[in-house]
């Protein structure tokens, strides 16, 4: 596995396959995918976009995913100084740089750009 990319997905990656092309009815292998790749280490997402994904009602095919099938390690904490510290150094890259790397070097973040060795 090593060498493999990771993934850090925003809430608007579930939000719109729910709502566009990935509903639980016509394509429940996205959702099982996605589980599928946070359990091989590959994606993850942060607490506070697991928030938002909560505030919507509790009939919601999302929100009985999240609360019934996602487990809570897919959501990593995101008030961290790490955190802090990888946010402001991408937000005082250049836009083409922020795209390329995202960062690898910090301990307790996920690595972005394929590197595992920092991995949680």
């Amino acid at each position: 596995m090593t060498g493999e990319r990771l993934y850090l997905v925003d809430s608007d990656v579930f939000i719109t396959a729910k709502n566009l092309y990935y509903s639980f009815e016509i394509c429940p292998g996205f959702w099982k995918c996605m589980l599928h790749h946070h359990r091989r280490g590959r994606v993850f997402s942060i607490d506070r976009v697991r928030s938002e994904l909560l505030a919507g009602s509790r009939t919601e095919d999302l929100v009985r995913w999240v609360h019934s099938d996602v487990p809570e390690a897919f959501f990593l904490e995101a008030d961290t100084e790490a955190v802090r510290s990888v946010y402001a150094e991408i937000m005082l890259l250049e836009p083409s740089a922020a795209t390329r790397t995202v960062h690898a070097g910090t301990p307790g973040l996920p690595a972005l750009n394929g590197n595992r060795s920092r991995m949680p």
